[in-house]
């Protein structure tokens, strides 16, 4: 224990072994001052002259003698006194003056500071200053530490302190902390995650990555504490992070040497949507809800009894879907992630909020024209991606019943040497409409392809405090899905950019990094109907070959659109028509 005194009441004199003497040269305090059993004593003292000033200290067992049971001179101020083996010591005196010998006066002392370092404890005789008890091993291990606040449940004055006797209850309720990290058991029910849980961790680390229509996961890092925390942070347990829940799915023990600690990945509860199956669906004409309650309702039913969550949906999608199949996939991938997912059928952006997701137009909350940037491309915290490498300018399809179609610019309105040719062919489980569904998948996927990705990498730490960057630091008041337009200057255009993954420190709440992307849906999903192979490998030959075969079957009369879905005609207002 520690206190600090201000020590006044100085008198001119000294202070020897048999009783006091008068002095010019020393200042003493005039009274005795209680040493209760102390460690140490530390005695700091300054001058108005500045010179240096040293200490004699001298200690009594009662304050009534003359003779101190110690003497302890001259040591330069400050200076701490060792006094652990004086167990019978009650009283302190104590006396000035300068190092250099010279004449020392009441009005030259500035300040005497007295620290005082003993031990203490209580129980339930009182308080004892005279020792204390061996600190246990671990927090919160018999003997308590008698700073601790204690709550007896059968007192109405509670909690109490042993330190502070007889004082009146203290409200000590904690207040409202969302900006904690808490741990539930796997277990937990829905309408739970109300308390603190298992435990309020303290992780080290903790990093939350979040994209539009993608992988919303933290990353956390808890040390081997002596509360025990650490053994809560089980699989399948469900850490709340700033309001959302995210379930445990890998675990690693470390031990080395950079001491001992456990990592954890989890992901969002929304994932629990991944371990639901449907085995076969085939529908058409459905519009974004009716395709999310389809889904739900085409899940294997459970033979063995599990407790799992419920989940709210919507969705202001009223484009309808042609004729799909989906087939062996999970409940979330039939909404984002497969082929003929809703995402990849219709559109859309993905929100989600613990137990209730939306797939819209536009991601729930989200803002349109958010932000305006105009930044050129020398600026090394900022980093800018161009990517030609799947741009189309000219795409040809077909199907498996011998229908084809094909798409091309009229005008290019990027910078390119040449046409650009790439090729899909779709295959349907039957014939209907097979054609109407080729020419829609075809529209949708050229609508992927027909513009470069350009995408911005922000890292925000490293750019607080360079000025020039302010304006992409504004970007930590905007959300995922939110839209703003950066002028693109070596492409000379003006693009516009949505925020399409956040990382953030959960520990601090920063936003570490943040990464926009053009109105390319490629960006952040699977390419449409598979992956599109369209050069710099044998795979490019194959295909060429394959749009070569296409070009003379004399059956495909195509009429030729534009990307927004025009067809192409001529003066006479004929349709022109693609032959090979």
């Amino acid at each position: 224990m520690e206190k600090v005194t201000n020590i006044t009441g100085f008198e001119q004199g000294s202070i020897g072994s048999s009783g006091n003497t008068d002095s010019d040269y020393r200042i003493r305090t005039s009274g005795y001052i209680r040493g209760n059993p102390l460690k140490s004593v530390k005695i700091s003292a300054t001058s108005s002259t500045g010179k240096a000033l040293q200490v004699d200290l001298l200690g009594y067992v009662d304050n009534a003698s003359t003779s101190p049971i110690f003497d302890k001179y001259w040591y330069d101020a400050p200076y701490e006194f060792d006094l652990s083996s004086y167990t019978n010591l009650k009283f302190l005196r104590i006396v000035l003056c300068y190092k250099d010998g010279t004449k020392f006066t009441l009005e030259e002392l500035s300040e005497c500071t007295l620290v005082e370092y003993f031990d203490w404890y209580a129980d339930s005789t009182g308080i004892h200053l005279d020792g204390a008890p061996e600190v246990p091993e671990k927090a919160v291990k018999k003997p308590y530490p008698a700073s601790l606040w204690r709550i007896d449940y059968l007192s109405l004055n509670m909690p109490y302190h042993k330190l502070m006797p007889n004082i009146k209850a203290i409200n000590m309720w904690s207040l409202p902390r969302e900006n904690v990290i808490r741990v539930y058991d796997y277990r937990e029910p829905q309408d739970g995650f109300k308390h603190n849980g298992l435990a309020i961790l303290a992780p080290s680390e903790c990093t939350e990555y979040h994209e539009l229509n993608g992988r919303w996961d933290v990353e956390l890092t808890h040390p081997i504490d002596d509360w025990g925390r650490w053994k809560t942070i089980l699989p399948q347990n469900v850490l709340k992070i700033d309001g959302q829940l995210f379930r445990i799915d890998e675990h690693t023990s470390v031990s080395g040497t950079s001491g001992m600690y456990i990592k954890v990945h989890a992901k969002h509860i929304s994932y629990d949507l991944a371990d639901e199956f449907v085995h076969y669906y085939q529908g058409e004409n459905l519009n974004g809800y009716e395709f999310i309650r389809a889904m739900f309702g085409a899940c294997l039913t459970d033979v063995d009894h599990y407790d799992k969550y419920r989940f709210q949906y919507s969705s202001d999608i009223d484009d309808r879907t042609g004729q799909f199949e989906i087939t062996d996939k999970s409940l979330l991938n039939s909404l984002i992630g497969g082929d003929d997912c809703l995402i990849n059928q219709l559109g859309g952006e993905l929100y989600r909020d613990n137990f209730y997701f939306s797939i819209n137009k536009r991601m729930e909350g989200a803002r349109d024209n958010a932000f305006s940037l105009k930044y050129g491309f020398d600026m090394t915290g900022i980093t800018q991606k161009i990517d030609y490498s799947e741009l189309a300018t000219w795409l040809m399809v077909d199907n498996n019943y011998g229908e084809g179609w094909a798409v091309s610019y009229v005008d290019n309105i990027y910078p390119i040497h040449h046409h650009k040719h790439t090729f899909k062919r779709f295959s349907y489980s039957d014939s209907k409409n097979s054609f109407e569904r080729m020419v829609r998948d075809g529209q949708e996927l050229f609508g992927q392809l027909c513009r470069p990705k350009v995408s911005y990498e922000v890292n925000i730490a490293s750019m607080k405090n360079n000025p020039k960057y302010s304006g992409f630091l504004d970007l930590q008041n905007y959300r995922l899905g939110d839209k703003g337009s950066i002028e693109c200057e070596l492409l000379d255009i003006r693009t516009t950019q949505e925020i399409i993954a956040i990382e953030t420190d959960r520990l601090t709440g920063d936003i570490k990094k943040i990464k926009l992307g053009n109105e390319n849906y490629s960006l952040i999903r699977p390419a449409y109907k598979g992956n599109i192979s369209n050069g710099g490998t044998s795979a490019e030959t194959a295909l060429q070959n394959q749009i070569a075969e296409l070009g003379f079957r004399e059956y495909i009369t195509t009429p030729i659109t534009t990307d927004n879905g025009l067809y192409l005609v001529t003066k006479n207002n004929e349709y022109l028509i693609y032959k090979g």
